[in-house]
């Protein structure tokens, strides 16, 4: 049943897709195309930062389907998100006061300063128009319906031609966001992003006026994993354009204990990592994409070797492995 319902919505997603790729478009060098984009992702930003909403949508990619919601509300001027798996144990996220925190069932409650969530469509809302014009050409490509409203269809195509291409359904009233598919050169649906039902409220989201009555306590004790930096003993020779280091350090991969130097970089919407280990000679599987997620490995000298892991395609991730140099 389950198997049958994917496939019904996957179909349904290729088809939208298919749709959006087969309108007649206007040359990408129009100037009339960028104006009207530009207005379009203005309004967009505007609103996820404006409107009260309780957001329910699907995380659809062609092995799973995750239902999540996502809450917006307003405390003391602050912008608060909440996003939350509907799907399994109760689990969330929430961005408060540059603090991204978790909350898990039968864990405690920890935060990390000054990160992003770690998910496109998150980091898309709260991506000022500018940001995304700066990494991405547009073309505006008609409109379409998602959970009943009518939605301007948008293609981002990125200008370095190395990543994945984004196609928004974004709603033409509201300005919210409601679709958001993100495809290779070929057209092919990575994963997609799709509201079923988008309620705007004219006061906070319940749940989050409980919440926020609590955690404010809570966080006086909660623990913050701070975002450190090593000097490590490598560097990119050149960091892929739009993309800048973030994070680095050493530390033990989680499911083996194994010792690796990591390095985190991103160009705001898609997270790169690239871990360096000692050099093993059982690499089976060099390259693997699923879903859009690309596992690159490949050996850089006698003793090491690079791991790339990120939502990019598997020719950027051999690049920036094909960049790695010693400086000790």
């Amino acid at each position: 049943m389950l198997k049958s319902f994917i496939n019904f919505v996957l179909n349904f997603l290729i088809c939208f897709t298919c749709i959006v790729f087969s309108i007649q478009v206007k040359a990408l060098q129009s100037e009339d195309d960028v104006e009207l984009s530009s207005v379009i992702l203005q309004h967009m930003s505007v609103s996820h930062k404006h409107y009260l909403y309780d957001n329910y949508l699907i995380e659809a990619t062609v092995s799973n389907i995750n239902p999540m919601k996502i809450s917006h509300g307003i405390f003391d001027e602050d912008s608060i998100l909440f996003v939350s798996n509907l799907n399994g144990l109760p689990q969330g996220m929430l961005s408060y006061k540059k603090q991204l925190v978790y909350l898990e069932a039968n864990s405690n409650v920890y935060a990390v300063k000054n990160v992003k969530f770690p998910n496109l469509y998150l980091r898309l809302i709260n991506l000022d128009a500018d940001e995304i014009l700066k990494r991405y050409v547009p073309l505006v490509s008609g409109q379409s319906r998602i959970a009943g409203k009518l939605v301007q269809v948008i293609k981002l195509i990125p200008k370095n031609r190395m990543g994945y291409s984004l196609i928004l359904g974004v709603d033409q009233n509201s300005g919210l966001l409601l679709q958001l598919d993100v495809v290779d050169k070929q057209g092919k649906l990575l994963k997609s992003y799709m509201s079923v039902h988008m309620e705007i409220l004219e006061n906070n989201p319940l749940f989050l006026q409980d919440l926020m009555t609590s955690l404010p306590d809570e966080l006086k004790t909660v623990k913050v994993v701070e975002q450190n930096k090593d000097n490590l003993e490598w560097k990119l020779k050149n960091v892929p354009m739009d993309f800048e280091v973030m994070a680095t350090n050493k530390h033990a991969i989680r499911n083996n204990g194994e010792n690796a130097e990591y390095m985190l970089i991103s160009d705001g919407l898609t997270d790169v990592s690239i871990y360096i280990t000692s050099h093993k000679s059982d690499i089976r599987v060099p390259l693997s994409s699923i879903n859009g997620t690309t596992v690159y490995r490949q050996r850089i000298s006698d003793k090491f070797d690079v791991s790339v892991v990120g939502i990019i395609p598997p020719n950027l991730a051999k690049q920036i492995a094909d960049n790695i140099e010693f400086i000790k």
